[in-house]
């Protein structure tokens, strides 16, 4: 759908060369294209020719938006800071998102004690907005929820600025070299659980009935594995995440806070199946996905999930019913001969 898109759009350009609207849509064109350079000086471009237009003040902070957006597609997580400050700063759209983002950057950066405060400053912000609270409004609320009931002090098991790549369907405009540091950078997070489980179960093996709790990160292993699987078939490498999607739907039950992960997974599987040539049961896994309500995100998700079926439905992939596949059951007993009644 690229290719009629960017058609459409160069038709329009020859005519109003100059129009703030234009330039800003070639700007996300330029972004699902990879080309993140050419995106941001599109989105700069866009702002500056709406200077005393009506429209100015909204694209302005609609640019300023995107543009911090790719400067943390380009792991920019500085860069991107600075313009969600800003945009926290004017009130726009989601104050406390724009300031969610920010600890989410400097968390990124290793800043914690500046992470805390930007993340502290959320809850009053989602309050100021309780008559017009957004989903994002909502999801950030929870997550600062979470990172608060441990004290912050499993921050080190979080990636939050990656995570806000994974819900926003963002790692398929990363270029190959952010992707492969993003993938490090979740190695090493997914590492730092486990020296964490291991020193809490050394204890377990030495200290009868220990006044320490059982290791508990099923919901932050499940969103890291999710995060790499993302990058992984983002980078065309679909048969090595099918181990860690495998693992998060074994240990569904175990995710009690991060319920948007489960529709996500199935999500992502149904990625991989497809890049696997298995086309059927990325139908199935989208289906599965299609049945999972109230969780974070979850009209985004049924918006992509929609248009992925239409695509099955186009090019003819049908969901097979495994009983209609197998035949009538017997429940083991020996199938009897099928009398004709003509």
């Amino acid at each position: 759908m690229m290719t009629p898109a960017i058609e459409c759009l160069l038709d329009a350009q020859k005519n109003h060369p100059n129009s703030c609207f234009f330039l800003y849509f070639a700007a996300r064109i330029a972004r699902v294209a990879r080309n993140i350079p050419l995106s941001t000086q599109s989105f700069t471009f866009a702002a500056e020719s709406s200077r005393g237009e009506w429209a100015e003040v909204a694209l302005k902070q609609m640019s300023d938006y995107e543009i911090g957006f790719n400067l943390a597609l380009q792991l920019d997580w500085e860069g991107a800071a600075e313009y969600f400050e800003q945009l926290s700063q004017e009130k726009y759209w989601s104050p406390a998102f724009s300031k969610y983002f920010v600890g989410a950057c400097q968390e990124m950066l290793g800043q914690r004690t500046e992470s805390i405060l930007s993340f502290a400053e959320v809850p009053e912000l989602v309050k100021e907005q309780q008559n017009k609270k957004t989903y994002i409004d909502l999801y950030v609320q929870k997550k600062v929820d979470f990172f608060q009931k441990s004290g912050y002090q499993d921050m080190d098991f979080s990636l939050p600025g990656l995570e806000l790549m994974v819900v926003l369907n963002a790692f398929t405009h990363m270029n190959q070299d952010c992707l492969e540091c993003s993938l490090d950078i979740v190695h090493q997070t997914l590492e730092k659980i486990y020296e964490r489980e291991k020193i809490e179960y050394n204890i377990r093996l030495r200290e009868l009935v220990p006044s320490t709790t059982p290791p508990d990160y099923y919901d932050q292993r499940a969103v890291l594995l999710l995060i790499q699987a993302s990058i992984l078939n983002s980078l065309g490498r679909h048969s090595e995440t099918i181990a860690h999607l495998n693992w998060i739907l074994d240990h569904k039950e175990c995710i009690q806070v991060e319920t948007w992960v489960l529709p996500f997974t199935y999500w992502e599987s149904g990625i991989t199946s497809w890049g696997l040539g298995d086309y059927n049961k990325s139908r199935k896994l989208w289906q599965l996905a299609m049945g999972c309500t109230k969780y974070d995100f979850e009209y985004r998700m049924a918006v992509r999930l929609s248009l992925a079926i239409s695509k099955c439905d186009d090019l003819g992939i049908t969901l097979i019913d495994e009983n209609e596949k197998k035949g009538t059951t017997t429940n083991g007993r020996k199938r009897m001969p099928i009398l004709s009644t003509a």
